[in-house]
């Protein structure tokens, strides 16, 4: 089988065309990270993570929000504006997230 150039030609932009996409030459192009969509205003109970659970006890809450602890069954319907406490075996709170 013969290659002629004009092949070997398509074959080198094919190629070239997988090639990763050019890093920023510097951070002022850089782009910007989208926004996190934060519906159940979870960034402004970040302050609790590492605190136990008892502080959850005294708190109201305008959304809907649950603690959901280890082993424990969950609903699996998803409601974005529901703030929902992770804890650890310890009563711990490790982490939130929305849904």
């Amino acid at each position: 089988m013969r290659i002629t150039p004009l092949l070997t030609l398509f074959f080198a932009f094919t190629l070239s065309a997988c090639s990763g996409a050019e890093k920023p030459s510097s951070p002022q192009n850089a782009a910007k990270p989208l926004p996190v969509d934060d519906t159940c205003m979870s960034t402004g109970f970040r302050n609790l993570i590492g605190k136990p659970v008892t502080v959850l006890d005294g708190m109201r809450f305008s959304m809907p929000m649950r603690l959901i602890k280890p082993g424990q069954g969950v609903t699996m319907d998803y409601n974005p504006k529901r703030l929902n406490f992770t804890a650890n075996e310890q009563g711990i709170i490790t982490g939130l997230h929305c849904s």
